[in-house]
């Protein structure tokens, strides 16, 4: 399987963890976190989502000032 206790097979993909870029050359390492991503949204649909979250804000702390 391999080429020893070295790891020659594999030397260089864990220095950087991303194979130089090429993400099917390298090793992506990943936590617990992981089980977290719920969605993956675009990127039009992420700027979206936080525009209208910090217009939310806005009006919530506008109307603090008032009371």
């Amino acid at each position: 399987m391999g080429s020893g206790a070295d790891g020659g097979e594999y030397a260089g993909t864990a220095a950087g963890g991303h194979g130089g870029g090429r993400t099917d050359l390298g090793l992506m390492s990943s936590g617990q976190v992981a089980g977290l991503i719920g969605d993956l949204p675009s990127c039009a649909e992420l700027i979206e989502a936080i525009m209208t979250e910090a217009g939310a804000t806005l009006d919530r702390l506008e109307g603090m000032g008032k009371a």
